[in-house]
């Protein structure tokens, strides 16, 4: 009778764990190589940028989370995703960042600097970037420039430069460099801004 009832609870269990199984082999995890691209940047890390004019833009590295999202978060698969986000040093004037609710709108200081979805297990991660009004997207290393002045970077810019709503004073051209992250920015208005200092 104990034997009749250990083999149907395992004739049970086997389909359960042959499910498991299979829901886990399906996570696309980041790789070392999309690892090098986010492992910029950790909290607590502070940016301090100097403009072409002499003014500053400091930015501090405050959040860094990691996790699989399942199809019920709309993805297929389950992928791993990442964010990094900063506040601004002085913090800047808090965006609005959700709307209405038991709470009212609700506003933050906090921004998001690079989200990334592993989606293919064969391919790079999708890494977007947004800083200072900017929008875009880190390039495959293909795309790589290497010059004199700033050796082996990206040159990227903001996927929609001349839409309404890019203000003057939004980022629309960065450069990234591999292992140190943004070290240059131009807003709409010109102004030019380099890397100084990363601590």
């Amino acid at each position: 009778l104990l034997s009749d009832t250990l083999i149907m609870t395992t004739k049970k269990l086997i389909p359960i764990l042959i499910l498991l199984a299979s829901l886990l082999s399906c996570q696309h995890s980041f790789d070392k190589n999309d690892l090098k691209i986010i492992n910029t940047y950790n909290v607590g890390d502070t940016l301090v940028f100097r403009s072409d004019g002499g003014s500053y833009d400091s930015i501090e590295i405050i959040d860094k989370q990691f996790r699989y999202n399942g199809a019920s978060e709309g993805y297929s698969g389950n992928p791993e995703t990442g964010f990094i986000a900063y506040r601004s040093i002085p913090p800047s004037k808090p965006e609005l960042v959700g709307f209405g609710g038991s709470q009212g709108d609700v506003y933050s200081n906090e921004k998001y600097l690079l989200s990334a979805v592993k989606r293919d297990k064969h391919k790079r991660a999708t890494i977007d970037i947004k800083y200072g009004g900017f929008d875009g997207e880190i390039p495959n290393e293909q795309k790589l420039i290497t010059d004199n002045e700033y050796g082996t970077y990206f040159d990227i810019t903001h996927f929609c430069i001349n839409c309404n709503g890019v203000d003057s004073s939004d980022v629309v051209k960065l450069k990234w460099k591999p292992s140190v992250g943004i070290i240059w920015y131009q807003k709409k208005d010109n102004r030019i801004y380099k890397l100084v200092a990363k601590f």
